[in-house]
């Protein structure tokens, strides 16, 4: 039992506290515990936290309270901070109402999350989306802009406005997603709408749920039908009406003011409705100039404190009490809790004196009321964008008054879609009120080229691209009277450095570099702004500050517009922490100097952005190769490039490069009517790896370490010209698994397909063995062969494979004068045996014959061979004759149990017998003879043990006709493959024919040795071991293949760029050889048109894990050479006499700033430039000129006026003109006093 037994309750009235006041002890180590009711809060706890505290010796000062202990209590289930707000109360004006609400559990398909809604906004409109049925479904969209902060929804999200005609014509919106729910979480929803035309006053009733009279309730329910709910809820149903913009729905449930809790997900919750107002006359938030800023405090720059001035006048509303002002601001402005609010004039805008006059924004001015005295403000309260502001009667109608409050907090950015304010008086609201900007520079991002850091002794200039818009346009204006012009000041991070001119970086100040250009399409967009139109400035103190200001009107910036600025600096010399976020880039805009607080009259602070900044990388290696034609548009041949990284690559990973901009890495080609984008002409190249001396020089190195030879493909007994059959055979004319080769690749599955063949027993082997490729000489050895195997069933066959090999025997033997192995008698015998051999450091100490069966033996200090001899047996013809001449004696033997001789072939006791009888008594002789008169012959060579089949015997042999060897095999040690030439017919790689008339030569000069061709039988299973010898020939192979290119990712090529995207199959296994590895490879691609400027033009290399760029590389690109475009050269005068100088019109575009032009006569070579000058006029603007009584004009391009140009050298076939021209720039001149060739052909400049 509980040792402190069942407590009182409530003690000293606190409903929420259970006490034991007895004296029962608690042992140490024991668990106790007990249970009891309690009631769940109807919301979450809010003056304490949500946990239940245990404490013994509550009632102890702190030195008795021996223990205590915590447990956080669960969620309540209840709906919470649910806020209604519009953009505009007025009665009949568009508002969008936004609806804040946050869920503790998940509502589930078909559940429903309701906001009931009093019944005077029945006559409020939504907009609505268009549905296939007669209802309407509401428009609502989730506010997910971080200072909203909304959950997304799903797609089946819908809304609708449901009429409950059973419940006193309650309404409510209904939100809810058929499939997927509503997951649990905070919601803020935006709803159009039209406001109802009547005007509605809440006033306060303090027994209703919210504390007046009409409110706004949030239901979370569960579905109709599900096992909690107690009651049936009918579904809805649409109401038909004519117009079918205004459908509605309806339901027929009943009782719906207070629902069971049986019914609901979380427990319900209300708040007061916002009235339906009139509008006032006039409000507006005062738009101040810079000076008034600076006098009241405004500073519109994020996050900073700043003060508003609005105007307004009432229109009706003439209070007799004291009422509540209520300012209105955008979601994620802030008014402090005590908010400042002044109504004096002086205190409003100091310095407008006794008098002011308002100046709205249209330029007009109204006269100002002084606040009333009796109108004194009692207090300010701010809660986040709202401000309520308690006032004595005294403001009257029709009326101008104005007055300032306080700002805690600006937001981080301008609300763009939501940036309205509202003013609200009694029954009097302002409506939709337009806000102001934040002062920042919108969309501001980073771009650099490179992120790697910088080699503190020789650092790498690289430009940092910072893309922005503006708030507040930039223009030099005059206040005070001086000139004030706009600067731009960017702060780096600590130990970034901004480049500056000079020998030495080491130096206070200094004059950096930067390019200012407008981005988009127009058509000086991408062309940067004149070098005459900007300075830049490094801070004296300060080397990672550079301040550019704007001294031209060409260099003016205007809101709404798109800019990119370029800076050169020097990344930081360490590499940034990879657990610590990146700090934040500072771009800041005056109007004059930037003081440390921009004051008048020295300057004015304008914009602020802190802008995302980058991490410092690891720093990668690039090279890339300058190619020998550098002119534009050009497609050149693939050039090398190599790139390395110092962080070893892991699946996953991204490689990007990029050429500069411009450049194109991809075509388009056509395959199978889909067309596909490829990189051109791109190659990986082998890895060049560091030698063994490098390594040990720098550890860092890596290199593959040394690789085992590569084995063989096959093993011996395959290699070269080798022919196999796995056995049974099955017909390959009734579609049996039949698959020969000559590579000593073997074929499996023929005997286990034999149940898929018909009529099996009719076809021929032999027929069959020969359409395979077998010899005629082999039929029949193989055709027995194939008998033992299906003799029985076949996994009882005597024999698996057949195999048709050459042997090279290298050793001559003792043979008969003028013998020669391939002209053997017609009736002679071959005979193969095989013996096994040891060898003891290479001298043959013993053999065993075999006799035709192998076996493979083990053993430890000897080397096996085996002996292979062939053996030829024919009738000794010589002896034949003499026996003949003896015929008589042999009949008689003959007849005498055919006992020609007295042992063996020794036939002196026939000698001087006569010859008779021989005819009749042929077959008795050749009986006789068959034993005695007898030739045998033998070849032999020790052969390895590997290069015959195993567990095999020969079942066929011949010796093949030729009195060459291939080389190769007349090794005793046979390693290497056998190379065969058919002459007039197939090649080796393909199957022997059966035509034993052919004739196979072979390279060997010596021709004593002998190749004999033999037919074995095996019942080893030869496809395993083959398949064994494969995978590690091909392991090897591809291990090597890995060494040469330890990275084989295929590239993603478009654009400028070049995308690896590295997965499991594209990487070295070794993967620690990809570390710091240089990659070569090679690429094609296309010069872009025009030459990209000095800033961009970089190739760049950056290697990516995940969202982190861990190293990245960059390599200044070369010049390349753009071709003029839209060239026009005109003659203007006629030429009658060859001593008349000719005018010649010139125009054309450029691709580039210029300041010189060389003209050269290329055809016909007799031009004469020595006397031109330059006949046109600058800017001199009209469209018909005449020259000697000739007009010419409508050019085809735009007609700014003529270039004004010099005259800088001349001679007969060159000119050279003087010119400060910009890029796409419109170049027009005459030159007179130009020399033609009188007598005609093509010119050529």
């Amino acid at each position: 039992e509980f040792p402190g037994g069942v407590p009182s309750l409530y003690p000293d009235g606190r409903i929420n506290v259970i006490e034991w006041h007895d004296n029962s002890t608690y042992f140490a180590g024991v668990r106790y515990a007990f249970a009891t009711f309690v009631k769940v809060p109807s919301m979450p706890p809010r003056a304490s936290a949500n946990s239940f505290f245990f404490e013994w010796g509550y009632n102890e000062s702190s030195w008795g309270r021996v223990a205590a202990a915590r447990a956080s209590a669960p969620s309540v289930r209840a709906l919470r901070d649910l806020r209604f707000e519009m953009s505009s109360t007025n009665q009949g004006e568009s508002s969008r109402i936004w609806v804040w609400i946050e869920t503790v559990t998940n509502i589930s398909h078909n559940g429903s999350l309701e906001i009931e809604i009093p019944s005077i906004y029945g006559a409020m409109y939504f907009d609505n989306d268009t549905s296939s049925d007669p209802g309407r479904y509401c428009k609502a969209l989730p506010v997910e802009e971080y200072y909203y902060g909304s959950l997304p929804v799903s797609e089946d999200f819908l809304c609708r406005r449901v009429t409950y005609p059973k419940s006193g014509n309650e309404i409510r919106i209904v939100f809810f997603a058929n499939e997927s729910g509503i997951p649990s979480g905070r919601y803020v929803l935006e709803l159009n709408v039209t406001n109802p035309n009547d005007l509605m006053s809440n006033r306060e009733v303090l027994t209703s749920p919210c504390g007046s009279e009409f409110c706004i309730s949030a239901y979370s329910k569960e579905p109709c039908g599900s096992n909690r709910q107690a009651l049936t809820c009918p579904p809805f149903l649409p109401l038909p009406v004519p117009d079918l913009d205004t459908g509605e729905w309806y339901s027929e449930e009943t009782a719906h003011q207070d629902p069971p809790w049986k019914w609901e997900n979380d427990y319900w919750t209300s708040i007061p409705a916002l009235s339906i107002t009139r509008s006032m006359l006039f409000t507006e938030i005062m738009n101040n100039t810079l000076d008034e800023k600076l006098a009241i405090g405004r500073d519109d720059r994020p996050l900073r404190r700043s003060a508003i001035i609005i105007a307004f006048m009432l229109n009706k509303e003439k209070p007799k009490q004291t009422q509540t002002m209520h300012v209105r601001a955008p979601v994620s402005w802030h008014f402090d809790s005590v908010c400042d609010f002044w109504t004096h004039v002086e205190e409003v805008l100091p310095g407008s004196g006794l008098e002011p006059r308002y100046r709205d924004s249209l330029g007009g001015e109204r006269v100002l009321e002084p606040w009333p005295s009796t109108a004194k403000v009692i207090q300010c309260r701010g809660d986040e964008h709202h401000a309520y502001i308690q006032i004595k009667a005294g403001l009257l109608p029709k009326k101008l008054y104005w007055f300032r409050i306080g700002i805690k907090r600006n937001p981080l950015d301008t609300p763009w879609r939501r940036n309205t304010w509202s003013v609200t008086f009694g029954s009097e609201s302002s409506g939709e009120v337009p806000g102001f900007l934040v002062a920042t520079f919108p969309d501001a991002v980073l771009d650099p080229i490179v992120l790697a850091w910088s080699d503190k002794e020789s650092p790498m200039a690289v430009p940092i691209g910072i893309q922005f818009n503006i708030t507040t346009n930039l223009f030099v204006q005059e206040l005070h009277g001086k000139a004030l012009y706009p600067m731009i000041r960017v702060i780096m991070p600590p130990l970034f450095e901004v480049v500056v001119a000079g020998d030495s970086q080491d130096v206070q100040g200094g004059d950096c570099f930067v390019v200012l250009q407008q981005e988009g399409d127009c058509r000086l967009c991408g062309v940067p702004f004149k070098s005459n139109t900007l300075k830049c400035r490094r801070e004296w103190n300060r080397k990672n500050v550079a301040m550019v200001t704007l001294l031209k009107e060409e260099a003016w910036l205007l809101r709404g517009l798109m800019y990119k600025m370029w800076i050169s600096v020097y990344n930081p010399h360490i590499q940034n922490a990879y657990a610590v976020d990146p700090r934040d880039w500072v771009m800041e805009s005056f109007l004059g100097e930037p003081v440390p607080f921009a004051s008048a009259p020295d300057g004015y602070a304008l914009d602020y952005k802190d802008i995302d900044g980058f991490k410092i990388s690891d720093r990668a290696y690039l090279t890339v190769e300058e190619p020998l034609d550098r002119n534009g548009s050009v497609f050149v041949p693939p050039q090398d490039f190599t790139m390395g990284f110092p962080t070893i690559l892991e699946v996953g990973d991204r490689i990007e490069l990029r050429a500069p901009p411009g450049y194109e890495t991809s075509r388009e080609v056509l395959s199978d009517n889909i067309i596909l984008v490829e990189c051109v002409g791109f190659e990986y190249l082998p890895v060049q790896w560091p030698s063994d001396g490098e390594v040990e020089e720098d550890p860092t190195l890596v290199r593959p370490p040394t690789r085992p030879p590569v084995p063989p493909e096959k093993p011996p007994w395959a290699a070269g010209t080798v022919w196999t059959l796995e056995l049974p055979l099955l017909p390959l004319a009734l579609n049996c698994s039949n698959l020969s080769n000559s590579s000593g690749n073997l074929a499996e599955g023929n005997a286990s397909n034999s149940s898929n063949c018909t009529n099996y027993s009719d076809f021929d082997v032999s027929v069959e063995l020969f359409a395979l490729g077998l010899p005629m000489w082999a039929l029949d050895a193989a055709e027995a062969a194939q008998n033992e195997s299906v003799g029985n069933a076949t996994t009882n066959a005597s024999v698996r494979f057949l195999v048709l090999r050459n042997h090279c025997l290298s050793e001559s033997g003792a043979v008969m004068a003028g013998f020669n192995w391939t002209l053997l008698p017609q009736d002679a015998e071959l005979s193969l045996s095989v013996n096994m051999s040891y060898l003891l450091n290479g001298t043959n100490e013993t053999n065993s014959s075999m006799l035709g069966h192998i076996e493979y033996a083990s053993a430890t200090n000897i080397t096996e061979v085996f002996r292979l001899c062939i053996q030829a047996t024919w009738v000794n013809t010589t002896a034949l004759q003499e026996l003949e001449m003896e015929a008589e004696f042999c009949h008689e033997m003959c007849q005498g149990m055919f006992n020609c001789s007295k042992s063996g072939n020794n036939t002196s006791s026939c000698v001087n017998s006569s010859v008779h009888g021989l005819a009749h008594e042929s077959e008795c002789l050749d009986s006789c003879l068959f034993a005695a008169p007898m030739v045998h012959v033998e070849r032999c060579s020790t052969v390895p043990v590997e290069t015959l089949p195993p567990n095999s015997s020969s079942i066929g042999l011949r010796v093949i006709p030729s009195t060459a060897c291939v080389g190769a095999c007349c090794s005793p040690n046979i390693s290497s493959d056998l190379e065969f030439i058919r002459v007039g017919g197939a090649s080796a790689s393909g199957n022997m024919s059966g035509n034993d008339s052919s004739v196979w030569t072979c390279d060997c000069d010596d021709e004593g040795l002998l190749l004999i061709e033999v037919l074995w039988k095996s019942m080893s299973n030869l496809t395993i071991e083959l398949e064994k010898w494969r995978l590690a020939y091909e392991e090897a192979l591809e291990l090597i293949h890995w060494d040469t290119f330890p990275l084989q990712a295929a590239p993603m090529c478009y654009d400028n760029k070049v995308v690896f995207l590295l997965g499991e199959g594209d990487l070295h296994p070794e993967r620690g050889l990809l570390n710091g590895t240089v990659i070569p490879f090679s690429m094609a691609y296309q010069n872009p048109m025009r030459p990209p400027m000095w800033f961009m033009n970089f190739w760049t290399v950056r290697h990516e894990q995940g969202d982190s760029v861990i190293s990245s590389a960059a390599v200044a690109s070369w010049v390349v050479v753009s071709k003029l475009r839209y060239i026009v050269i005109e003659l203007l005068t006629e030429v009658l006499k060859p001593e008349d100088a000719a005018e010649i019109h010139i125009e054309f575009v450029t691709v580039n700033p210029a300041d010189r032009l060389d003209i050269v006569a290329i055809n016909p070579q007799v031009f004469n430039f020595s006397q031109a000058y330059i006949t046109s006029h600058p800017n001199e603007t009209s469209l018909t000129h005449r020259r000697r009584g000739v007009a010419y004009g409508g050019r085809r391009l735009y007609w700014p006026g003529f270039t004004d140009v010099q005259v800088l050298e001349r001679s007969e076939l060159e000119l050279s003109i003087g010119m400060l021209v910009d890029a796409v720039e419109y170049v027009r001149f005459d030159v007179g006093g130009v020399r033609i060739p009188w007598n005609g052909g093509q010119a050529i400049l």
